[in-house]
């Protein structure tokens, strides 16, 4: 049984803060403000239980002393909603979290099937058209990832002033393809 939403346990999906005065600040105003250390509901304590006559002979303020009465239980109030506010928030990140990563695995499993399915038809093409959007969101950053790492190399051989002689008298296998391990084994084998 879900608890009172104005009175949340961790772990409740519905939490009415409405009755709370909210604030929002900035991150830069958050910096500079000053911390309370354990102890200061003690503390505090001690100046509310403090009588008229000797508020009058330490000379403070009982605007400020009633002001820190409702200030100490709208904190104390705030405390009840903070943990789960943010039970709830995690779960929602984590939920969504969860969500992208199910999408994730369809979107995958969707192209690489429309493109083996493609690649076995003679209308590849216009079977793989309306996913065109698909196809470039799957594929296109291994496929700029590749185009990079060839320009690199491309310009790497050309700042070593091209092949070595080496490689000039070595003929290429035609069989042997840089992405093949066993070609390039074979190569070191003989």
């Amino acid at each position: 049984m879900a608890s009172d939403p104005k009175h949340p346990k961790v772990g409740d999906q519905i939490i009415d803060a409405s009755d709370l005065k909210l604030i929002d600040i900035l991150p830069e105003q958050v910096i500079k403000l000053t911390k309370l250390r354990d102890g200061f509901e003690k503390a505090a304590g001690a100046i509310l239980n403090l009588r008229a006559d000797q508020i009058d002979a330490l000379g403070l303020n009982p605007t400020n002393i009633a002001r820190l009465g409702t200030i100490l239980g709208e904190e104390k109030e705030l405390g009840v909603f903070q943990p789960p506010a943010e039970k709830l928030a995690e779960m929602v990140k984590e939920t969504r979290q969860q969500r992208r990563h199910d999408i994730a695995g369809i979107l995958s499993e969707s192209a690489n099937q429309a493109r083996r399915r493609a690649e076995r038809s003679e209308n590849g093409s216009a079977l793989l058209g309306p996913l065109e959007d698909l196809l470039n969101y799957q594929f296109g950053p291994a496929e700029a990832a590749a185009l990079t790492r060839a320009k690199n190399a491309a310009k790497d051989k050309a700042a070593a002033g091209g092949a070595s002689e080496d490689d000039k008298a070595k003929p290429e296998d035609p069989k042997a393809t840089p992405a093949d391990p066993k070609a390039e084994n074979s190569k070191t084998d003989k």
